[in-house]
């Protein structure tokens, strides 16, 4: 046999002996990943405590197929598929543990803001997220914050979606992180309005949160898009200790000024805003004041 011709054969071997290898290699993968990687095993890990979803409704609503490797699993379209179906389910994530086991990782959204559409009334989430529709709404101390946006909804929204507005409010998340949960906001506050006003400083139009409480008093806080957190501070704060105020003097004109009583500051307006330059204030950021209504 010529020498060219044995090496093509010895090659021809070579080859054939590579591509057995790598085919093994391969197949003993394939049966690794279906055995001891193949799932077996879905948690549901409650991150809060539920009230309108279940382990059982989860688990319904999740398409992982046993014995499919946990690699490939389709994890974003199994949480878009959650959260669509349970409208209260907020997939923090789905974790995988190896070699065979995933924990879905869920909190129930909280009913925060209830927002009034032509028809119906749609209770949502700190986002927004429609969690259920009523035909009725009365805002009381142990339900969603009664929200009116800028612009009336005329929208219809179903179950799960999300209301689009221009300006999402973050009064919710702001308290909280001032340690007021959603039981002491819901308390507290019985009506949100959101709204613009001319600001001579800024020579425009800025937004207006407006607060309606439930002890009588309003507060409004401008720009509350703009260091939300220390001016609801600055609001709670105020609140705490505005009984406090009683036998001061409050200045309502150049030269005039009104001693203030437990019966005005019941129905008052606290004003939160920030200072156009808070270099001059040693650093602090905004303030307050006090007005009297008629």
């Amino acid at each position: 046999m010529p020498k060219l011709l044995k090496k093509e054969v010895a090659l021809k071997k070579k080859w054939i002996i590579g591509l057995s290898i790598t085919g093994a290699i391969i197949g003993l993968l394939v049966l690794l990943s279906f055995t001891l990687f193949g799932l077996r095993t879905i948690e549901v890990d409650f991150r809060t405590s539920t009230q309108n979803i279940s382990e059982q409704q989860i688990l319904e609503n999740v398409s992982f197929k046993k014995n499919m490797p946990v690699f490939f699993l389709g994890k974003k379209k199994n949480i878009k598929k959650i959260e669509q179906a349970i409208p209260y389910a907020d997939v923090i994530n789905i974790e995988t543990v190896f070699p065979s086991k995933i924990i879905i990782h869920v909190a129930e959204r909280v009913e925060v803001y209830a927002i009034k559409g032509e028809e119906e009334t749609y209770i949502c989430d700190e986002n927004l997220k429609v969690l259920r529709c009523v035909q009725t709404f009365e805002s009381t101390q142990d339900n969603a914050m009664l929200l009116s946006p800028m612009e009336p909804i005329t929208q219809k929204y179903q179950v799960g979606d999300y209301i689009s507005l221009d300006n999402v409010p973050t009064l919710y998340q702001n308290m909280y992180a001032n340690n007021r949960g959603i039981g002491e906001q819901e308390a507290l506050i019985e009506s949100i309005s959101q709204g613009e006003e001319y600001d001579e400083g800024y020579h425009k139009n800025i937004s207006v949160l407006t607060l309606k409480l439930f002890s009588g008093q309003h507060v409004k806080i401008y720009n509350d898009d703009f260091q939300m957190k220390a001016k609801v501070k600055m609001f709670i704060d105020v609140y705490s200790q505005l009984f406090d105020y009683i036998g001061q003097n409050l200045k309502v004109g150049t030269d005039e000024y009104v001693l203030l009583t437990e019966e005005n500051l019941k129905n008052c307006t606290i004003i939160i805003n920030h200072f156009y330059d808070n270099s001059r204030f040693d650093g602090q950021i905004c303030y307050f004041n006090i007005y009297l209504n008629d």
